[in-house]
């Protein structure tokens, strides 16, 4: 099996790797990825967007906005300019039609939590309650949504608490990501170096 690189932000020095050589797994459904998704589609290999159905983009206001990240020299700079440009806002994020384009384009839509929690509840019948309702959400969208039950799941912030991958399995999910993922930031600084 190949590796596996987490990519959340996409700038063009994204494009000098041999990424036909990893599995691309896509966090939080960030528009940039979207901008980029004819270089993308070009790449041989596997490819998945991990959505979360609080983060969806339901406004039209980001074309204006936006256009300073693609253009930055590494995906951490591009990062720092989403987060001084307000960071966590409806106009970062595709819209549920740009994700529906880009799985024509061939890439699979997996779940990344409805709320994309950080951290559960200390208290033990809390957290399964939060944790419960957060995956039955999230399936319950990606179905109205995009037609389909997710196979694979990636952790948000690459937390993997077993309880959460417990309830993901009686849930039906097969697949799961998060820590053992190379940052493709990593990646970018060894080439640079």
């Amino acid at each position: 099996m190949k590796p596996v690189l987490m990519i959340h932000e996409i700038v063009y020095d994204l494009f000098q790797l041999p990424l036909q050589d990893y599995i691309l797994t896509f966090d939080d459904g960030l528009f940039s990825q979207y901008h980029f998704s004819p270089l993308l589609k070009k790449i041989d290999t596997r490819k998945i967007l991990f959505v979360s159905g609080k983060y969806v983009c339901r406004s039209n206001q980001r074309r204006q906005t936006y256009p300073a990240f693609y253009y930055s020299t590494t995906p951490e700079d591009a990062r720092k300019s989403f987060d001084k440009s307000s960071g966590f806002v409806d106009h970062h994020y595709m819209t549920i039609s740009e994700i529906n384009y880009m799985r024509g384009l061939g890439f699979e839509i997996g779940g990344h939590g409805y709320n994309h929690i950080r951290d559960y509840s200390k208290k033990i019948e809390k957290r399964v309650e939060e944790m419960t309702d957060d995956v039955e959400k999230m399936i319950g969208w990606m179905e109205s949504m995009f037609g389909i039950t997710p196979k694979s799941y990636c952790f948000p912030f690459n937390k993997e608490p077993d309880l959460l991958r417990e309830i993901l399995k009686r849930k039906g999910i097969e697949e799961f990501f998060g820590a053992e993922r190379i940052d493709v930031n990593e990646l970018l600084n060894t080439v640079s170096n």
